[in-house]
């Protein structure tokens, strides 16, 4: 009997696959021992990339007249400077400042037994928390420390899936169904590239798997075979670098899966005892995304609680459009990083595929080139179907009863709906439009005219086919 693909058994191979990418958070109770072991680890991996762009810098600067040996090694500069710049953004996300901890701390605390007026005193401190500290540069530099950090996003995600009902997890397994082809293949694809360039120096007249120079001689032993396996792991730190868009999808895959558990639950509700029951089956929602409409809460149990119950399941949609927030505000700046180093690396991968190399040289830098362009489409799919989710809610906010409620059910329906005119997009101000499939076809041809114009430049140059 074919064993079948679940969730949690993707989120276990990843964490395994994805070890050198350093994405994947710390547990949120991480003993001290596993955060030093993973700062080590970034250590590492950010030392070995850089090693490896010194090297290839070294190598350029001494062969800058060679056009065609340029655009070569600048697409592989591109590959390796990617790792290190990564890296530190997964850090800066994972140095979680703990101040709006005094928030939580302060609603958890037994206020509703107390009197009004240090009620309205609490009300005034859990509102001060919604600004924790933070540090940034206006203009210049986000929160060095996202709010919400990605443990927080990983933590619910899995905690979500082991309380998941049956109904829940056919949606989950409608997902993966659909994802697993396209997925697993991109995963064999960037590691039979891998393999490719580990074994290039037996098909080709190099010594490395990177065609890089250094200041000293190379070819006593065991100095070349330590080299050689510094080229080995800066590839497969690439390979990996390329892969770790794969956990960024997952988690736009499962928020996109939410909206459509959130949307089938609010066509089912029939009575405002069932919209307390959607409430109950998300409590374990994320917890900054309850934050984030709890001000509101407190207001509501200190003038009225008995009008509590009707704003459960509003509630719970904000919940899931602030998770969605935290994930894009989590992913979109790594996301822009790879678009741009991805762009750079099809073009001069695309030169040297049409330039007079030898055909083992062309296999290695079409298959680049390939895992360039599947590199922004890993995210452009999901990101896509997340616009489209988001947007359902309103769809289906509209199709449940409403029409037989009372009026105030009927005005916070209204605002759900209208909310949901706004749908959850990754998008950075100024720098990436709304990601999303039509994005993906402007930017193939985009990247394509880039690539057409830079070979009309070269077509005199030696070396490059007309």
């Amino acid at each position: 009997m074919t064993e079948i693909l679940t969730l949690e058994k993707i989120i276990a191979f990843l964490k395994v696959d994805l070890t050198f990418a350093c994405c994947w958070p710390l547990p949120m109770k991480a003993t001290k021992f596993q955060k030093i072991r993973d700062k080590m680890l970034r250590l590492f991996c950010c030392l070995n990339s850089i090693i490896m762009s010194i090297s290839i810098i070294y190598t350029l600067n001494k062969k800058y007249d060679n056009l065609i040996f340029v655009m070569k090694v600048s697409c592989e500069l591109s590959a390796f400077l990617l790792v290190p710049i990564q890296i530190i953004m997964y850090t800066f996300q994972s140095d979680h400042l703990q101040s709006n901890d005094i928030g939580y701390a302060g609603y958890e605390s037994s206020w509703y037994s107390k009197d009004i007026s240090l009620q309205k005193n609490l009300l005034h401190t859990v509102s001060r928390c919604q600004t924790p500290i933070t540090l940034t540069v206006p203009c210049l530099l986000p929160t060095l420390s996202l709010k919400y950090y990605a443990s927080i996003i990983i933590y619910e995600m899995e905690d979500y899936i082991q309380q998941a009902k049956s109904e829940e997890r056919n949606i989950f397994q409608r997902y993966i169904n659909k994802c697993k082809l396209f997925y697993g293949t991109t995963i064999c694809f960037m590691t039979t590239t891998a393999i490719i360039m580990w074994f290039g120096p037996l098909l080709l007249p190099q010594p490395f798997p990177i065609e890089v120079e250094y200041p000293f001689d190379v070819n006593k032993q065991p100095l070349r075979t330590i080299i050689y396996l510094h080229h080995i792991m800066a590839v497969y730190q690439s390979r990996t670098q390329v892969c770790s868009n794969i956990f960024i999808a997952l988690l736009l895959w499962f928020t996109a899966a939410r909206f459509e558990i959130l949307s089938h639950k609010f066509q089912k509700s029939t009575s405002t005892s069932e919209f307390i029951i959607c409430i109950q089956l998300h409590q374990r929602l994320l917890r900054v995304g309850i934050m984030y409409n709890k001000r509101l809460l407190l207001a509501i149990n200190i003038i009225i609680k008995c009008l509590l119950s009707h704003f459960y399941f509003i509630k719970n949609v904000l919940s899931n459009y602030r998770y969605a927030k935290n994930v894009t505000i989590t992913v979109r700046y790594i996301v822009l990083t790879s678009i741009g180093f991805s762009t750079i690396a099809v073009v001069f991968s695309g030169l040297t595929f049409l330039s007079q190399q030898p055909l083992a040289i062309k296999t290695q830098f079409l298959a680049i080139a390939t895992s360039a362009l599947i590199e922004v489409f890993i995210c452009a799919w999901p990101a896509d179907y997340l616009f489209r989710t988001s947007n359902d809610i309103g769809y289906a906010g509209y199709e449940s009863s409403w029409y037989g409620k009372d009026i105030s059910l009927q005005k916070n329906l209204l605002h759900t709906v209208s909310r949901c005119q706004y749908p959850v997009t990754l998008t950075v101000p100024c720098l990436l439009p709304t990601l999303s499939l039509n994005y993906y076809a402007s930017y193939l041809s985009t990247t394509f005219s880039y690539l057409t114009t830079f070979r009309a430049m070269l077509a005199e140059k030696d070396g490059l086919q007309t």
